[in-house]
């Protein structure tokens, strides 16, 4: 109980919930101005800080609509509008981690879902990103035509059936990895921790090589004093 109301009160911020056990308040929200005051009062200061907002639109004309054939058009058809596939809400930063998928809050037209493309779409955005057994805080709304989702699939009602999966996928993923990537801080780092080594590794090789030609200098020089001791015996002998 106390997980749906959570999912709704970050649907809706602009309503007020609340939610009692017999002995004290397990949640309080009351009204606020839009998602982000909102997750502050739910998640608090630490995990609001850590969330990066991300926004996004694509129109479904790029994906095309399927029409009626000709033979069966009207008079008077004319092609549908396709609309658009607009994304809202909050990625988290490479900094914040989770054990499970809990944190992750996903509605379809205001609608609370639990869809494997979704949810595979954002493992997909992450990789590389986050640890294999590290899951991300999402809080995204998914806006489009109606005849774009069947809501239909599952009787809890949080299952759906994209009509262009793929589509939605890809704009999920591609859109979630940008913010998510621009947000991550250790790009820079990497950078110079690569300038670092490769300083280091000039260094070492230029240590190497100065101890190489330090090396062959002493052991020329002990050859020519081993020669020189050999020529003065030889002179001695031929003396005596």
């Amino acid at each position: 109980m106390a997980a749906l109301v959570t999912h709704y009160a970050l649907a809706h911020p602009a309503k007020h919930f609340e939610l009692h056990s017999a002995t004290q308040a397990l949640l309080t929200a009351p009204s606020v101005a839009n998602v982000g005051e909102r997750l502050y009062q739910i998640f608090g200061r630490e995990v609001s800080d850590l969330l990066l907002p991300a926004a996004a639109e694509m129109d479904f004309a790029r994906a095309g609509l399927p029409e009626p054939p000709p033979w069966k058009r009207d008079a008077d058809y004319q092609a549908p509008e396709p609309g658009y596939l607009r994304l809202s809400g909050f990625v988290s930063k490479p900094e914040l981690q989770k054990l499970n998928r809990n944190s992750i809050y996903v509605f379809v037209n205001r609608r609370l879902i639990r869809d494997k493309l979704i949810l595979h779409a954002l493992t997909e955005a992450y990789r590389n990103i986050l640890p294999p057994t590290s899951f991300p805080v999402v809080l995204l709304f998914l806006e489009m035509p109606p005849q774009e989702v069947d809501v239909n699939v599952h009787p809890a009602k949080t299952e759906v059936r994209f009509r262009q999966q793929s589509f939605v996928h890809d704009f999920v993923r591609d859109t979630v990895r940008k913010h998510a990537d621009d947000g991550a801080p250790r790009r820079e780092l990497r950078h110079r921790a690569g300038r670092s080594a490769g300083a280091c590794g000039l260094i070492a090789s230029a240590r190497c090589q100065s101890s190489g030609r330090n090396q062959r200098r002493a052991a020329g020089a002990a050859v020519d004093r081993a020669g020189v001791r050999a020529r003065s015996r030889c002179r001695r002998r031929w003396c005596i």
